[in-house]
């Protein structure tokens, strides 16, 4: 799995944390492509 845009989407550090804003990004990104919901 690539984190190219997760990175670009979790350089927010007001966020509640930068893990937790980059699984909702990768969630986002791979929402696009797969339907199935992803738990991370």
């Amino acid at each position: 799995m690539k984190y190219d845009k997760a990175y670009t989407c979790y350089s927010a550090p007001e966020q509640i944390s930068q893990i937790q804003s980059q699984c909702s990004c990768l969630l986002t990104t791979a929402a696009k492509h797969d339907p199935s919901p992803i738990h991370l």
